[in-house]
């Protein structure tokens, strides 16, 4: 399996066609039920492109994995919906922060 790289809204013309994870917050649904607009932990909105209708409300908080497709677009393969209760004390700033730092300085945990 491909590696994913944890990366902001900002970060991601950087990593058309790989495999990417980003953290957001819900900011608009398509009508259609095939996307959502989301707002990064850099303040960058995020378009994200479902490959089919989403079934269930969608709001607060989402972690979207899937593949960059250029500027401030994403593909997403699966997502995960955290509970406000596990959001509502959430540091999106020291988050992105973290991001920041991993895409900056190279490490052992970033793959190659």
């Amino acid at each position: 399996m491909e590696p994913s790289f944890r990366i902001n809204g900002s970060l991601l013309p950087r990593y058309g066609g790989q495999r990417v994870i980003v953290l957001g917050k819900v900011s608009n649904r398509d009508p259609n039920g095939m996307g959502f607009e989301m707002i990064s932990s850099d303040n960058t909105s995020v378009s994200v492109k479902l490959g089919e209708p989403l079934q269930e409300i969608l709001d607060g908080i989402v972690e979207v994995h899937g593949v960059g497709m250029g500027r401030n677009v994403m593909k997403c393969d699966n997502f995960l919906a955290f509970p406000p209760e596990f959001t509502h004390n959430f540091d999106m700033a020291a988050y992105n922060e973290a991001v920041i730092l991993i895409n900056t300085e190279k490490t052992y945990w970033r793959p190659e």
